[in-house]
């Protein structure tokens, strides 16, 4: 792959043991159930609010992890990792040392089949996004059979369902947050996933890993369709049927 960097930012408070610390497919993690997210570092795409469920949600002795697999957004990696060490400080800073549950940071750039192997390596895919024009990552997980935590509302809904996937309440909208690489959002509105409901889902798979493992495998099934061959062969049908 592309060289990448990888980094540790460590709260304050919390010791070492809380820092967020970089991670790759084959660590020795495989006794812990791993949430894997994916997703460009920008506001919209909720990081902010899954790592405060998740922070709030489990402790070290749950036997999780969450991977963040993140590309900067017009930001740099150490400005990344500076407002992930903010938010870790912000939950943990009142615990003692070793109880949080574990976070790690991938930022290098993966080929395809790289991609590929994390998702396998993982148990469950997480993104509380703010709003979607498709959902690439969720559909991604979904095709990898993960039992796929989304909002639920945006574009995402065009192949995520109750029955293929774990949707997010959505509480209400808010002005979208002006970050300074994406103006292109002022004056628009977003969802606001719900914290708390997002908490329940996470609990959800993993103490209910039968369920999880035949959500995952619908939605394997429902993704086919998805794919390159049938969109480009839907596409085919719809355009014949005007000439």
């Amino acid at each position: 792959s592309a060289s990448g960097g990888h980094g540790r930012a460590a709260p304050r408070g919390g010791g070492a043991e809380e820092g967020v610390l970089p991670w790759r497919p084959g660590d020795a993690d495989s006794s812990r159930f791993k949430f894997l997210s994916v997703f460009a570092w920008q506001a919209r795409k909720g990081w902010d609010i899954l790592l405060r469920a998740y922070l709030r949600e489990f402790t070290a002795a749950d036997g999780v992890l969450l991977v963040l697999k993140t590309r900067p957004f017009g930001l740099s990696e150490k400005e990344q990792r500076r407002q992930l060490a903010r938010v870790v400080a912000e939950e943990t800073g009142y615990r003692r040392p070793g109880t949080a549950p574990p976070v790690r940071l991938l930022t290098a750039r993966l080929t395809a089949p790289e991609m590929a192997r994390l998702y396998s390596a993982c148990d469950a895919f997480v993104l509380p996004s703010r709003g979607e024009g498709f959902g690439r990552p969720y559909l991604e997980a979904m095709a990898s059979g993960l039992p796929t935590i989304g909002t639920g509302w945006g574009g995402n809904l065009d192949f995520m369902t109750h029955e293929n996937s774990y949707l997010i309440e959505v509480e209400g909208f808010e002005p979208a947050a002006g970050d300074s690489v994406a103006s292109f959002y002022d004056g628009e509105c977003w969802a606001r996933p719900s914290l708390e409901h997002l908490r329940c889902l996470m609990r959800r798979v993993v103490e209910r890993p039968g369920e999880a493992a035949a959500r995952g495998r619908r939605a394997r099934e429902d993704s086919a369709g998805w794919s390159l061959t049938a969109t480009c062969g839907g596409l085919a049908r719809e355009l014949d049927r005007f000439l």
